[in-house]
């Protein structure tokens, strides 16, 4: 059993880079705009590729590339590759989108029961604009922390680490699975609705971490520039530094060394599938 200390973290980035380069592919055909956004953007203008001990790619897609990228890969993506929503009949849990490599694995042993492609992956992270009215930001915020606990239905029910009784769990119990999809399209029509060319401000309201730190200018998304990823050139917001510095403060300043870590506690395998550890 392959823990992440004993795989070779170059060997894990490079299958990692495999998939972005399908997604790079995939976008360039199709005219659909992306960025390299968070450590991935860190780590293409300060290390000109992954950061040395990062694990895993992030990028992100304005909502209607988002939506058109998720229906060109139904018939676009390469048979390697695994696209990753919380609309099919899995358990996956999140609010985003990810792109797995088959084959491999990159499984969390908390939840290695939760019935789902664990494969190495690259997240896609939705960019949604927002309303100009403070009352509609605050109907659009109740429907994204409605979305979010909705997404988690699967994981609640099937916590096996937490046995207390909740409501959550009750709620989930009893409402019938088809209810709970219902619910979250309500969600996401009403996260989505607003138009970018009239909105001031976007956010990256289905992502994890400080919503507020997660709203920006829409003008920092408003053109691509290329930078060196790998040996190889591939886009990022044209407002990058402004977007990393407002989240992460000085991204230049290498972090502490016992900071220098990636994802804790997985099951990495870069040559056998998630399912031969079930």
């Amino acid at each position: 059993m392959s823990e992440f200390n004993k795989v070779d973290i170059r060997e894990l980035q490079l299958k990692t880079f495999e998939i972005l380069c399908e997604i790079d592919r995939i976008c360039k055909k199709y005219g659909i705009k992306y960025f390299l956004s968070w450590g991935t953007a860190i780590g293409a203008v300060r290390h000109k590729g992954f950061i040395p001990w990062d694990d895993d790619i992030d990028i992100s897609m304005l909502w209607d590339d988002y939506v058109r990228f998720e229906e060109v890969c139904k018939y676009e993506l390469g048979s390697k590759f695994f696209f990753q929503t919380n609309k099919d009949k899995s358990d996956y849990y999140l609010t985003f989108s990810k792109i797995r490599l088959n084959n491999t694995t990159f499984m969390y042993k908390t939840y290695k029961h939760m019935d789902m492609h664990w494969g190495i992956f690259v997240d896609i992270f939705p960019i949604i604009a927002l309303p100009n009215e403070e009352k509609k930001i605050k109907r659009q915020k109740f429907f994204v922390n409605l979305y979010k606990k909705l997404v988690v239905r699967q994981l609640i029910i099937k916590n096996n680490i937490d046995k207390r009784i909740s409501p959550a769990k009750i709620y989930f119990g009893l409402v019938p699975r088809s209810i709970n999809e219902f619910l979250k399209k309500i969600c996401i029509k009403n996260i989505t609705k607003y138009d970018i060319d009239k909105s001031n401000k976007v956010a990256e309201l289905l992502s994890p971490g400080d919503s507020e730190k997660l709203i920006f200018d829409k003008e920092i998304f408003s053109q691509e520039i290329f930078v060196d990823f790998e040996n190889r050139k591939f886009p990022i917001a044209i407002g990058y530094d402004k977007c990393l510095r407002q989240y992460y403060g000085d991204y230049m300043i290498l972090p502490d060394e016992k900071d220098r870590v990636g994802h804790v506690g997985a099951i990495i395998d870069l040559t056998n599938s998630y399912e031969i550890y079930k």
